[in-house]
């Protein structure tokens, strides 16, 4: 309840569920009260969405007392008091809402899928740490979850620096006893690493208020002792442990540090590290900041220093083997023909393969169903043929044995092509068997080691059809040299077949280039400079998640969802595209930022941009590899048309095309982070198959493939080779995101790409892009609080009805003491009687 709306808002039956949910679910509109959830722009949010809290009806107070100004700022009036839809008409306005005010709560609160409304704070709580958004209540309400909590607030510590860090503090309950590392281990399992807090104190009361509200004002500070890790305190040995240990104790403002204690555990970030390394380098100490987030204790940091060697850079002109050393040369056997170092996207796909074995991450596989003459020895020799041609085909990893893992490129590998006659099955049993052997292929794990890292497969469907599937891992090659790849294929396959087909000569550049540039490219201060600028103080932004009662799978698992997109909105979309003179990549790219404005209610808006670094040179785009990049794109929608968002995210995309190349893990590392973002956009537009669908002897009939996302959403927009369309296909981790969030997500997709294809001079901050049945839910549904009420009945009329339904439930307590309705009435009319002795009546 809120004293400006006459003390009650909503309401909720509690139940034993709500005693076990980590939430605070404050329930429905009490009647005569609506409440919308709002943006800054006074726009609905979307269900799951966090917003500012606002109440109109009857209730709302007329104003504070002799105080103009608050009362200006709190009651504002509100735009949705002529606004609505008839239920008969979803076109046409809704009854007028009869209040024509609003009161601004200053609550953080979210509408759930059905209706409820969950309460996450004040507005005011929220604070932003190393560039996250962190709402305190949520940690207050995730450690009361903890057996031996009985209280706790968490607030923000500034240093003399002005670090930001957070300080949990905690009342432990009776006959209990509170281990800070058990706290912290506790919230590492439910929470971002980043929400988290560095210190922990732990008290015997919360201070309060004469008001009885937490007095933050005398929360004690933290004081400067090791706090309790993990691990116990081992105290440093050698010389580069002692100089590290005080350096850190400086740094951090502790008192000692152990050799076995994690820094970020301490309370360090990205900042502190940076302070570590300066100070480190002035007693001689010289590391990267890459090192330190790899080795995160003294003891490995130390070892890790003692062990560099230093290395001299490399160029893009290379030749076989220049990018390793003549002793690691000799390691290798004399079948191979050329040896360089993992690109770094290769070296994380490679290593998280390793970590999770069990799991089919990083293994594509596409099936392509084809009608077309079939000749098992001309399809296998064109197979041969492109493998001989093309490196990366015969290509194997050695991630041990040497100084660094390195792939290796030999002379010759054969590649089988087993084939399976489905001919004697019918359609439907043709897929089933298909889709069987997909399955177990995705199970089926690559020996690094041994070339080659693809395999092929052939299904025979009927005399003239068949599917052909490529089953490889992604660190070998992206989704344009798997198009590339297979246009090459069949223009081979049509060539053996009697088609007259120029076949294109080898590209005279290689994949080692692109890795001799990406080692160049991390060299170059300017490029860590422009990404530092670039993402200086930025806002995470995370997407809403659904009550776990809307799915029920485990995270990793990828679901899709085609979204629809008409040819008329298509058409639209590219004429936008030529007005606003942008390739239609921007277009769809503005579109995706507006929707995360939706779903993180923010304007600063950052994300992944899925790219390719492939070398600026004649036939680069031939060269088969993994290219791919997926960088930082953050952009601040001001406000304007949509012509002027588009343009402004061509603007920003051109900006950041000369530092493309610098790699996504290495700006992580920079920044002290793990993860920036947990969305991401991707166009393609495989044209380079066009080499293969003029033919009349090739005829695609369909296609299935099997990609995993490591976004939470991944939005893949995609032009459609032979009609041009517009396509746009969501990958979603299925255990973060529930199949009906994607679907309502995928909505605000619709209205934002039919906006922009209609309306494209329209100002696009007006969009809250719900739709119409969202925003009735939001708006008119839910704050349908009317309630029956006889007009022509006085309270003691309707008090003694209440009498004749529940005379023995509860109608007062007080002191402990409790009356039921019938007691309650009993004495109300003693006490009546009492006084008309007195000659007490009506008006006197």
């Amino acid at each position: 309840g809120i004293t400006e709306t006459t003390v009650h808002v909503t309401y909720r039956p509690l139940t034993q569920a709500d005693l076990n949910s980590p939430g605070s679910v404050i329930g429905l509109p009490i009647p005569d009260l609506q409440i919308y959830i709002l943006d800054p722009h006074l726009q609905p949010t979307a269900i799951g969405v966090p917003g500012e809290l606002h109440i109109s009806g009857a209730g709302l107070a007329r104003g504070y007392l002799n105080r103009p100004e608050l009362t200006f700022n709190k009651f504002i009036p509100n735009p949705f008091v002529n606004l609505g839809w008839d239920s008969d008409n979803p076109k046409s306005k809704l009854q007028t809402l009869k209040s024509d005010r609003l009161y601004k709560t200053g609550d953080l609160a979210r509408y759930l899928p059905d209706g409820n409304i969950e309460y996450l704070g004040r507005v005011d709580n929220q604070v932003k740490i190393r560039g996250f958004r962190i709402e305190l209540g949520e940690i207050e309400t995730t450690l009361m979850q903890q057996a031996t909590v009985r209280e706790t607030v968490v607030t923000v510590h500034k240093d003399a620096d002005n670090h930001k860090s957070l300080i949990a503090y905690v009342v432990q309950e009776p006959d209990s006893e509170i281990s800070t590392n058990a706290l912290r281990q506790f919230l590492k399992a439910k929470l971002p690493d980043y929400m988290v807090p560095a210190t922990f104190v732990v008290l015997d009361n919360l201070p309060l208020t004469s008001h009885g509200k937490v007095d933050y004002r005398a929360l004690p500070a933290s004081d400067s002792t090791r706090s309790e890790l993990a691990a116990a305190f081992v105290a440093p040995r050698t010389l580069e442990e002692e100089l590290l240990a005080d350096i850190w104790a400086a740094v951090l403002n502790l008192e000692q540090v152990g050799i076995y204690d994690n820094f970020f555990e301490l309370g360090g970030d990205s900042i502190r590290s940076i302070q570590v390394i300066a100070k480190a380098k002035e007693v001689g100490l010289d590391f990267q900041l890459q090192q330190f987030f790899q080795h995160q204790t003294i003891y490995e940091l130390a070892r890790s220093i003692s062990q560099t060697e230093g290395h001299s850079l490399s160029t893009p002109k290379t030749t076989a083997f220049s990018l390793i050393s003549n002793e690691e040369r000799r390691k290798l056997p004399e079948e191979v023909e050329d040896a360089y170092p993992l690109a770094t996207l290769q070296a994380g796909m490679l290593f998280h393969s390793e970590y999770s074995p069990e799991t089919a991450v990083y293994h594509d596989v596409f099936s392509y169903y084809l009608k077309a003459q079939f000749e098992p020895d001309a399809l296998h020799q064109a197979i041969q043929q492109v493998v001989n041609c093309h490196p990366m085909l015969r290509t194997s990893f050695a991630l041990t044995g040497f100084k660094e893992p390195l792939q290796r490129v030999h002379q010759t590998v054969e590649v089988p092509l087993p084939i399976a006659d489905l001919r004697h099955l019918s359609n439907a049993e043709q897929e089933l068997a298909l889709t069987a052997w997909i399955e177990a292929e995705k199970q089926r794990h690559f020996d690094w080691s041994q070339p080659p890292l693809l395999r092929f497969q052939i299904h025979h469907r009927t005399e003239d059809t068949f599917n052909i599937t490529l089953s490889f891992h992604h660190a070998i090659f992206d989704g344009w040299s798997v198009a590339s790849l297979m246009t090459e294929l069949f223009q081979h396959y049509l060539s053996r077949l009697g088609r007259e087909i120029a076949i294109q000569p080898l590209p005279t550049i290689t994949f080692r280039d692109f890795v001799a540039l990406e080692r160049v490219t991390l060299e170059s201060e300017e490029y860590r400079q422009y990404w530092l600028e670039t993402l200086n103080d930025i806002t995470t932004l995370a997407l809403p998640r659904w009550p776990a009662s809307y799915w029920s799978v485990q995270p990793g698992q990828t679901g899709t969802l085609e979204v629809p997109i008409s040819a008329s909105v298509s058409d639209g979309l590219k004429q936008l595209a030529r007005t606003a003179s942008v390739p239609i990549k921007s277009v769809l790219l503005a579109a995706h930022l507006k929707v995360l404005s939706v779903l993180g209610n923010q304007t600063d808006i950052l994300t992944g941009l899925v790219g390719n670094g492939r070398i600026e040179e004649t036939e680069g785009e031939r060269v088969l590899g993994l290219f791919l990049n997926t960088l930082p794109f953050r952009l601040t929608l001001q406000g304007g048309t949509w012509i002027d968002l588009v343009q402004e995210t061509f603007k920003t995309e051109r900006a950041a095309l000369p530092y493309l190349r610098f790699p996504l893990a290495e700006i992580q590392r920079m920044l002290g982070r793990q993860a920036l973002f947990e969305t991401a956009f991707n166009f393609t537009h495989f044209h380079v198959y066009q080499g293969v669908l003029g033919f009349k002897e090739i005829e695609p009939l369909g296609k299935q493939s099997f990609e995993r996302t490591n976004f939470t959403l991944l939005t893949n927009f995609s032009l459609d080779l032979l009609s041009k369309q517009v396509n746009l296909m969501l990958a979603y981790d299925a255990g973060e995101l529930a199949e009906e969030q994607v679907r309502a997500i995928s909505g605000y997709y619709t209205e934002a790409l039919t906006a922009m294809a209609t309306e494209p001079s329209e100002p696009y901050e007006r969009h809250s892009l719900l739709s119409l049945s969202e925003q009735q839910k939001l708006l008119t549904e839910w704050n349908n609080t009317g309630a029956d009420y006889p007009q022509y009945q006085c309270v003691h009329q309707l008090f003694e009805a209440q009498v004749q339904r529940t005379p023995a439930a509860i109608a007062v307590e007080f002191e402990g003491q409790r009356l039921s309705y019938a007691e309650l009435n009993r004495k109300a009319n003693q006490l009546a009687h009492h006084l008309q002795t007195f000659g007490i009546k009506p008006e006197v």
